[in-house]
């Protein structure tokens, strides 16, 4: 569990501290969470001075709040408890892209990629992705630089020769970066996807053209996949 401390400091400025990361021993119910968090509290001796909690919107987090208030003044009541309990925005932000990009249910369209990738399913998992447009097409595309060692080399290789015709003297390099491949466990991944694809925009390009020339089809990244001016 990591917990930090948002406060004003008596100059009348915003802090933010780390006041511990511990390991949640047994099982994460409500009353276990509300009892390390306290602990937490006590060790800093600020019990008297919590004023709303943060957590992202799992129903266990409503639960453990609860028990945890309770610890603090069991006489609180029901509404004020959840006056006191702040959804994290940026866990309501991240579902809210998440539905925008893949649909109202985007849990299972990645639970469904997650099974494909199981069961060995390669090209049913690209037409999965390749459903949801443009970022689909780009994940298609950076999981097969992802998917061998040597694709990635022959990658990289194709990044530092376009790096070198193109006299990059003034510009830092970015011959070294890696395409970076979205998943669902890093609230901000397809962000991340985009951001780096588009530093990496040439040597994508690049890579996809050095590839038509060989004659094994299969070392081809798949027309339907390639992001077009449209996209």
């Amino acid at each position: 569990m990591a917990v930090f401390t948002h406060f004003i400091d008596k100059f009348g400025n915003q802090q933010s501290r780390l006041l511990a990361l511990r390991r949640q021993l047994g099982i994460h119910s409500g009353e276990n969470l509300a009892e390390t968090l306290f602990e937490i509290v006590q060790l800093w001796d600020i019990r008297g001075q919590i004023g709303t909690v943060i957590s992202n919107n799992v129903t266990t987090n409503d639960t453990y709040l609860s028990y945890f208030y309770r610890q603090l003044d069991p006489s609180i009541r029901p509404a004020d408890i959840k006056a006191r309990r702040i959804r994290c925005y940026g866990h309501v932000l991240n579902l809210i892209a998440r539905a925008f990009l893949f649909g109202k249910d985007a849990e299972s369209f990645e639970l469904e990629s997650d099974i494909n990738g199981m069961r060995g399913l390669q090209e049913q998992d690209l037409r999965h992705w390749r459903s949801k447009g443009p970022i689909g097409k780009l994940h298609n595309i950076v999981k097969f630089i992802r998917s061998s060692p040597q694709r990635s080399e022959y990658f990289k290789r194709i990044a530092h020769k376009q790096e070198d015709e193109g006299y990059h003297l003034c510009e830092e390099s970015t011959a070294e970066l890696k395409v970076i491949l979205n998943n669902k466990t890093r609230w901000n991944s397809t962000y991340i996807i985009i951001e780096r694809a588009l530093r990496k925009q040439t040597d994508i390009r690049a890579y996809i053209f050095a590839l038509e020339g060989e004659k094994d089809e299969e070392k081809h990244i798949s027309a339907n996949n390639i992001l077009s001016k449209e996209d």
